[in-house]
């Protein structure tokens, strides 16, 4: 099943920056604006190696001489070690992980709580690690350059685990009690995030035990994941005795692998000794445990190294399914293009199927009002399937906002034949298989090139590109349960992109590992 090892993580070094101006979101979730404000916050700051700006003048990956964002994130996480503005821990350790955040739309304050380890890779056919959506080429292809530069995970994977007794959540709570966090700082979305180092060998050797018997899915970062597993299979290629990988490797053999880890090494014993549970960390030799299966001299622990080469692990945060904090965002759709598009024409043919709950208004301050009653009534009707439409109103007539329902008794065999019986349960599934094919024409192929579908987080969002006439119609749903996607991940089926929205996202750069 799962192996979970501790790791000493490169982090940055408090006494030289400050974490708020630092750390970034999740590549896939910055935008040009976010890059920029990144890129003025501080000349450290991890966008240069997360999603570094492209420049006229570069040239492609993998040629000679090569200069590009890939070359530049390199360079730049070489320079911030030999400065020691990032540096690594003095020991392999787990990282108890907590993000405290308001849902959005509403003023409920929730903590998610999680640590960070190094997950060893597995093929999704092994039974240990389970995907819930496809993936696309590009954003594999960007990632895996980029790890090939720098060989390090900026970024967090985002794994879900379950355990119904809470045991590693209590080990991760009573480390957090006892020390202030070694990290701190609050996001642009006003979530506080906190990190403490977890080195006792006691708590690393039961969390290590406590996952071995788990089975992983993948919350956020399947392209990453798949990525991982693309880059391990590369270095695996160029160290041709790593066919059969044995249970230990020479620090030598380790070190020559990864020419990045072993210059740390080498430098390392420039560094001061890292204090446990500070803010500030600082690098010494211990990272070649890493890479060798050893398991350090400072450590006494039981809980197991690395498998042979770190590339066969990726950085990891593990979450429990039990545990409180865990929210899933709904993505609503927005569709455009369709010819002759006919509102009418789509709710006749629904009409064998859904009931509609209807909010018209006429006027500004009556659309403002039925908004309000639209969005409250899709959340209590979720029980009854509910898909919120709002279809783009007709010149000089009134508007309206639906609430469509199953209705008692619908046969969801004959409206989703295609589908298993789990993807049955699934809104999203009911809206793409029962709604956007066969009543608007939007195929799969036409969905995933979003030629006429084209996704929002904010419901209001959604609302308004049919209030300024970039969409036809809006389609909003109420979000899947986190039993939902397990159940569907676990099966070996996949749901469409986007039906799930992890919140928040975890931080890039609050640890970093170097493969």
């Amino acid at each position: 099943m799962a192996q979970v090892y501790p790791f000493p993580a490169y982090r940055y070094n408090a006494s030289k920056v400050a974490y708020d101006r630092v750390l970034t979101q999740p590549y896939d979730k910055i935008s040009p604006a976010m890059q920029d404000k990144y890129y003025a916050a501080d000349p450290h700051n991890l966008i240069a190696i997360e999603k570094g700006r492209v420049f006229p003048g570069d040239t492609p990956a993998g040629v000679e001489g090569e200069k590009n964002v890939y070359t530049r994130a390199a360079a730049a996480l070489e320079s911030w070690i030999r400065e020691q503005v990032v540096v690594p821990d003095s020991r392999p350790c787990f990282y108890s992980y907590t993000q405290e955040y308001t849902v959005p739309g509403t003023q409920q304050r929730l903590t998610r709580r999680g640590f960070i380890g190094a997950g060893k890779l597995e093929e999704y056919s092994a039974g240990v690690v389970f995907r819930h959506e496809h993936t696309l080429s590009g954003p594999k292809a960007d990632r895996l350059e980029l790890l090939r530069h720098t060989q390090t995970h900026t970024g967090q994977l985002f794994l879900l685990y379950s355990d119904p007794a809470r045991v590693i959540d209590k080990i991760l709570a009573q480390a957090e009690s006892e020390s202030a966090p070694a990290t701190e700082l609050t996001d642009e979305y006003n979530v506080i995030h906190r990190l403490w180092v977890v080195w006792q060998p006691e708590r690393i050797d039961a969390i290590h035990k406590a996952m071995a018997d788990q089975k992983l899915v993948i919350a956020d970062g399947h392209h990453r994941y798949e990525t991982a597993l693309n880059y391990r299979n590369e270095r695996r290629k160029e160290n041709a005795g790593e066919q059969a990988l044995p249970d230990r490797a020479e620090a030598s053999d380790a070190t020559a692998a990864s020419p990045s880890l072993a210059a740390t090494v080498a430098g390392a014993t420039a560094a001061t000794e890292h204090i446990e549970g500070a803010s500030a960390s600082v690098a010494t030799a211990t990272a070649a445990s890493l890479a060798t299966g050893a398991t350090p001299a400072t450590s006494t622990n039981s809980a197991g190294s690395i498998e042979s080469a770190p590339y066969e692990t990726a950085m990891m945060t593990f979450v429990n399914t039990r545990s409180e904090g865990l929210t899933i965002l709904p993505t609503h759709r927005v569709v455009a293009n369709i010819p002759d598009f006919s509102w009418a024409t789509v709710r006749r043919y629904l009409e064998p199927w859904f009931a509609a709950e209807v909010f018209t208004f006429s006027n500004d301050v009556e659309k403002s009002a039925m908004r309000d009653k639209f969005l409250k009534r899709l959340v209590e009707a979720r029980d009854s399937r509910a898909i919120g439409v709002y279809p783009a109103p007709e010149a000089g007539k009134s508007g309206a906002y639906y609430v469509l329902t199953l209705r008692p008794g619908a046969n969801l065999a004959q409206l989703l034949p295609n589908v298993s019986p789990l993807q049955r349960e699934l809104d999203v599934v009911l809206l793409h298989d029962g709604i956007l094919e066969p009543a608007l024409g939007v195929t799969l192929a036409a969905a995933t090139a979003e030629k006429n579908l084209t996704y929002e987080r904010e419901a209001s969002a959604a609302l308004d590109a049919v209030d300024r006439r970039a969409a036809q119609v809006a389609f909003l749903l109420n979000a899947c349960s986190v039993d939902q996607t397990w159940n569907i991940a676990t099966s070996g089926e996949v749901m469409p992109q986007k039906s799930t929205d992890f919140f928040p996202k975890l931080m890039s750069g609050i640890t970093m590992y170097r493969v």
